[in-house]
């Protein structure tokens, strides 16, 4: 689906993660960010909490806070994870099955066309929902679902099914 706002997309994109373990009776798993304040210290129990909630629309980079996956066949063929000292799941490595690659790739111990997103430290400002913006170091795999994406986003991209709702523009 294609729309105009990255806080609509979020949503869309939430809801279509959701959905997809639901009609594939699949567990949700949810992984979480390693964040590093830069600015103030953030009250351990609600803080991270706030943090890892937030849209990744409210960050300047796009970076989610909690990253949720379930096994889909097409796109994601794994992840490795561990614990952070918070004792919430981590992502270490995400297992991504590339779709009509241009070229086959085969890296040493994977399947043909699979490849690893390792996790990254990303320096991030997110604007919290009382106007607060805290400046920060996020360590997650920098990846998105991809239910919905912006009409910006959209421009120049194939895709086979778009929402007859869209901007002419973007589907032009």
């Amino acid at each position: 689906m294609i729309t105009n706002l990255n806080i609509h997309r979020n949503n869309i994109n939430e809801l279509g993660v959701r959905r997809f373990a639901e009609d594939t009776s699949q567990e949700l798993v949810k992984n979480f960010s390693v964040d590093k304040l830069s600015i103030r210290a953030v009250d351990k129990k609600n803080g991270c909490d706030v943090l890892w909630s937030a849209l990744p629309s409210t960050t300047n980079e796009h970076i989610p806070g909690c990253l949720s996956l379930c096994d889909q066949k097409a796109t994601v063929t794994g992840w490795d994870a561990a614990v952070s000292p918070s004792s919430q799941k981590i992502l270490d490595t995400l297992f991504i099955k590339l779709v009509n690659p241009p070229r086959d790739i085969l890296i040493p111990g994977l399947p043909l066309n699979v490849i690893p997103l390792g996790r990254t430290s990303t320096h991030i400002t997110v604007l919290l929902q009382d106007d607060l913006l805290l400046s920060m170091i996020r360590e997650q795999v920098l990846c998105l679902p991809n239910f919905a994406m912006t009409n910006y986003a959209s421009q120049g991209k194939s895709r086979d099914k778009n929402e007859h709702k869209a901007y002419y523009i973007v589907l032009s």
